[in-house]
């Protein structure tokens, strides 16, 4: 609890203390009701940066320096519409990134190419590497084209050495039929089913490669396409860029014309010296 002596020694600092005496000083305490009541208030959307908005006020505010409750007001409509120019901006970029999304691309891919819902393009089939595979499966094609399947009696023994990509797929066919591999590899005729198939299977994934690169080329053209928005958002971005550029356009006249008359105002005050 403060002493007797401490409170009066407090009154009397208070009666010291009268505020502002520099003109300069007057109007920067009279605005501070302005600066902290309804233009401090930030009209930001969720998800907007803060520091940004307050970044670009206090630069604006150090620019044109308001004086008073109305040059405060202007200057705030100036900060709002600048806001605006580049949220519409944003707006119009994040509409462009949402649009070339690999989800977005490949859907507009499968509509364009027609393809069935049950039988459609998946993202990996569009966007991931597959020519390393492809270039596999061409030479595989390549050695299973060139297998005499008249010399039945000879696959045990060249097919390692002529066809090895061939050779190396050949554990998987004798899992597939449930055979030991020495088991597998005795049986010639089981060898040639397994060699067909392979190629058919070979054939069928030559067949996908083609179609996907066929995706491919295609959702790169529609990826150029989404650089600008469609009708329906370009129109709508546009008329609210316009307005904004038309509410700065209006605040700085108006600030302008206010700062012209204040002018007048005080020019026709001054008395000419006798």
């Amino acid at each position: 609890m403060a002493t007797d002596a401490q409170i009066a020694a407090n009154q009397l600092n208070a009666q010291k203390s009268t505020g502002p005496q520099s003109t300069t000083g007057k109007q920067a305490s009279s605005m501070n009701a302005v600066t902290h009541g309804i233009f401090a208030t930030n009209p930001i959307a969720t998800g907007e940066n803060k520091a940004e908005f307050n970044e670009l006020s206090e630069a604006i505010r150090d620019y044109y320096k308001p004086s008073d409750i109305i040059e405060e007001a202007l200057v705030h409509n100036i900060i709002i519409a600048l806001w605006r120019q580049q949220r519409a901006r944003c707006a119009e970029a994040a509409i462009i990134n949402l649009s070339m999304t690999r989800r977005s691309i490949t859907s507009d891919t499968n509509t364009f190419l027609k393809v069935y819902s049950y039988n459609s393009f998946s993202e990996e089939d569009i966007f991931d590497d597959h020519s390393s595979l492809y270039q596999h499966l061409l030479l595989l094609k390549k050695e299973l084209d060139s297998i005499d399947f008249d010399k039945v009696s000879t696959y045990p023994s060249t097919i390692k050495g002529n066809a090895p990509l061939t050779y190396d797929h050949l554990p998987e066919m004798a899992e597939k039929y449930k055979m030991e591999w020495d088991q597998f590899m005795e049986r010639p005729r089981t060898i040639e089913k397994a060699l067909e198939e392979l190629r058919s299977e070979v054939e069928k994934q030559l067949g996908l490669i083609k179609a996907r690169k066929n995706a491919y080329d295609t959702a790169q053209l529609i990826r150029q396409t989404k650089a600008v928005p469609n009708e329906e958002n370009a129109r709508l971005i546009m008329t609210y860029e316009a307005r904004a550029d038309n509410a700065y356009a209006k605040a700085v006249e108006a600030l302008r014309k206010h700062r012209l008359d204040k002018q007048k105002v005080i020019d026709a005050e001054i008395i000419p010296s006798q």
